[in-house]
Order: structure tokens, then sequence, then C-alpha cells
């Protein structure tokens, strides 16, 4: 895709810092990058045919709102996916530990599983 430049005026912004302003841009071009990205996959969803892909203003306002409503969000890392799985997978352990609550082990084993479930959850970015 190539790259352009799209104006877009801000009112108030005029009065910001220069350092806010260009913080300010970058918002508005990830942004908007996230919109177009949305919109090209809603086009791809409804595109039939062999004919050239067409993004409709409707496409834009739609995947504007998906994206402003946190409909749309981007893909897990590979390291975040795996460290979800694990969550999981510690969550049944931490079962089979709680059934064996009464011995050593099982008190134990529930801890560590506990604790690595725990750790895993939050480094998959469910928390």
């Amino acid at each position: 895709m190539q790259d352009d430049e799209l104006g877009v005026r801000v009112p108030g912004s005029e009065v910001l810092h220069p350092s806010a302003r260009s913080s300010l841009q970058e918002a508005l071009a990830r942004y908007g990058a996230l919109v177009l990205q949305e919109a090209e996959r809603l086009e791809a969803a409804s595109h039939v045919g062999p004919g050239p892909a067409m993004i409709t203003p409707s496409m834009i306002t739609d995947s504007e709102m998906w994206v402003r409503r946190g409909y749309s969000k981007p893909k897990k890392s590979g390291p975040q996916q795996a460290a979800i799985a694990a969550s999981y997978f510690m969550a049944i352990l931490c079962g089979y530990f709680v059934n064996n609550i009464d011995k050593a082990w099982g008190s134990i084993g529930f801890a560590v599983c506990a604790t690595a479930g725990v750790i895993a959850h939050i480094r998959g970015g469910q928390a």
C-alpha cells in the first residue's frame, strides 16, 4: 500500500506545544491505520467476483465505529497466545491438585500451578 498524507484539521490543536502536537499527529496516524485496516477487512468479507476491491464510505464509517468501540482488536502475538494457552492448562492442572489438596504434594502443586497460571494470564494480556 502506498503511504500518502491525509490532511486533518483538529480544532484547538494550534494551541498545543509542538511535542504534544506531534504526539497527536502520531496518535491520529495510528488510529487512521486501524480504521483503514478494518475497512479493508470489511471489504474483503463482502467482495465477490474478480473485480477490483472498493472501500465505500459506509465501510469507513462502520470500521471507525468498530475500532472506536473496541470490537476490532489486533491479533495477539505468538508468545501471548502461548501464555493464554498455558494459563488455561494451569487452571486444569490446579483442578487436579485441588482434588489431592489433603496430601502435601497436592497443596504444593496447587500453589505452584496457581502462581504460574496467574503469571501466564498476565503475560497473555488478559488481566
